[in-house]
C-alpha cells in the first residue's frame, strides 16, 4: 500500500528529472529516452541474474517487489519528462515490416523535414542488448539526428534470446531492409542507398548483414513479404563496438560470467551442442567469418577500455577487411568503456560526425531527383 501511496509524488519527480534532461539535451546532446530503455534492460537484465531461467516460476520476493514498483514508476515519469522533440522529424512508431508465428516485429521511422520529391539514402538501426533485451527506442537518438541531416532512419526490433536464437535476428535485419526497399516509394528513399547502424549485438547484426551472401545460407526469411525479392544488401555498414568473433567468449574472463555472457550462452545463441567443440558453429554466426572483397564500406567504433567487447574485436575485423580491399575504418576511443555513446553524450555527438561524414561519403545525403 506504501508504494502505491508514493506513486503520484514518484510520477512527479521522475517528470521533473525528464524535464532536465531534455533541457540538458538541447545544450549536450543528451537523450532521455536512452535513459528509459536503459532502465527498462536494467531490470531485465536483474531479474534474469537474480532468478534465473529454471526459476522464473517462482513467485518472487515480497521484498522486491516496491523496488521494481519504484523503479517502473520512477522509469515511466522520466519518459514523460524526457520526451525528445527534434524539430521538423516525423516519427512513425507504430509500423510492422513482418510478422513470425503471430509475433509482429516493428518498425519506427523517422523521416526528414521537407523531403519533397526527392530521394533520400535510408539508415537501419540495430539495437544491442546481448541479443536478448534492448529496445528499438534505444536508438531514437541516432533516428532524428540523421533525420535532421537528410536520411530516412528506420529503427527495428527483432526476435531476441532464449526464445529464439541465431539466425532468427539476422533474418528479421534482413527482412527490414526487404521491407525497407518494398516501401521505397512510400518512404520517399532511393533502394540503392541503404546502411546499418547498429550497437553491441546490433553492431554484431549490422555486420553480418553488411557481409553475409545467399550462397551463405542465411537468406531464408520465414518472415519476409510474401512475394518480396528485394534484395538484402546494403551499401554501408556502422558498427559501435559489436563483436566480430563470438569463439572469444567461449572462453570468456569472469567479467563476462557475471554479465551472464557464458560459454553455455553463447552455444545457444549460436545453436551449437551443449557438449563437444561448438567452434564451427560458433564461427558461422561470427561476421569475421565472411570478411571478403565484396562487401560493402564499414565504418567501426569502439573504446580501447571495453571490457565486455574487447577492442580487439574490432581491430581484427579492421585488419581482415582491409587485407580483403574494403574499404573500412577504425575509430578509436580512448579510456572509455562499453556503451559509451549512452553515458557521455559529448563523445557521442563527436562520434556521431565521424558517422555522419561516413555515411555523406558512401551515400550522401543529398537527395536524389525521383525519375
Amino acid at each position: 500500500m506504501r508504494a502505491l501511496e508514493s506513486a503520484p509524488s514518484t510520477v512527479y519527480y521522475g517528470v521533473c528529472a525528464g524535464r532536465a534532461l531534455r533541457r540538458a539535451g538541447s545544450q549536450w546532446a543528451f537523450d532521455g529516452a536512452a535513459l528509459e530503455a536503459g532502465l527498462r534492460g536494467a531490470v531485465r537484465l536483474f531479474l534474469i541474474w537474480a532468478y534465473p531461467l529454471p526459476r522464473l516460476h517462482s513467485p518472487l520476493s515480497p521484498s522486491i517487489l516496491p523496488c521494481m514498483w519504484e523503479a517502473a514508476i520512477l522509469t515511466l515519469g522520466v519518459a514523460m519528462g524526457a520526451t525528445d522533440h527534434t524539430a521538423g522529424v516525423t516519427v512513425d512508431n507504430r509500423r510492422v515490416y513482418a510478422t513470425v508465428d503471430g509475433l509482429g516485429l516493428k518498425a519506427t521511422v523517422y523521416r526528414p523535414p521537407d523531403t519533397g520529391e526527392d530521394r533520400r539514402p535510408a539508415v537501419v538501426l540495430i539495437h544491442g542488448g546481448a541479443w536478448m533485451v534492448g529496445s528499438r527506442r534505444h536508438k531514437r537518438w541516432y533516428g532524428r539526428r540523421l533525420a535532421m541531416h537528410g536520411y530516412v532512419a528506420v529503427a527495428i526490433s527483432y526476435r531476441t534470446m532464449p526464445r529464439h536464437p541465431f539466425p532468427a535476428c539476422l533474418q528479421d535485419v534482413k527482412s527490414a531492409v526487404q521491407w525497407l526497399r518494398a516501401h521505397a516509394d512510400e518512404f520517399r528513399i532511393d533502394p540503392q542507398r541503404i546502411a546499418a547502424l547498429g550497437d553491441s549485438a546490433g553492431g554484431h547484426l549490422t555486420l553480418m548483414l553488411a557481409m553475409t551472401r545467399p550462397e551463405d545460407g542465411l537468406e531464408e526469411n520465414e518472415n519476409a513479404t510474401p512475394g518480396n525479392s528485394a534484395s538484402t544488401d546494403i551499401q554501408a555498414a556502422v558498427s559501435l563496438y559489436g563483436p566480430s568473433d563470438l569463439r572469444y567468449y567461449l572462453e570468456p574472463p569472469p567479467v563476462m560470467r557475471l554479465g551472464g555472457v557464458t560459454p553455455r550462452y553463447i552455444r545457444r545463441f549460436a545453436g551449437a551442442p551443449s557438449e563437444g567443440d561448438p567452434g564451427d558453429r560458433v564461427l558461422a554466426a561470427s561476421p569475421i567469418r565472411y570478411a571478403r572483397a565484396d562487401a560493402c564500406p564499414v565504418l567501426l567504433v569502439h573504446a580501447t577500455k571495453d571490457r565486455l567487447v574487447p577492442f580487439e574485436q574490432s581491430e581484427a575485423l579492421h585488419g581482415a577487411l582491409r587485407a580483403c580491399g574494403v574499404p573500412a575504418r577504425l575509430v578509436s576511443i580512448p579510456r572509455k568503456g562499453h556503451g559509451f555513446d549512452y553515458v557521455h553524450p559529448r563523445i557521442r555527438a563527436h562520434v556521431f560526425a565521424e558517422i555522419l561524414a561516413f555515411l555523406d561519403e558512401h551515400l550522401g545525403a543529398h537527395p536524389a531527383r525521383t525519375p
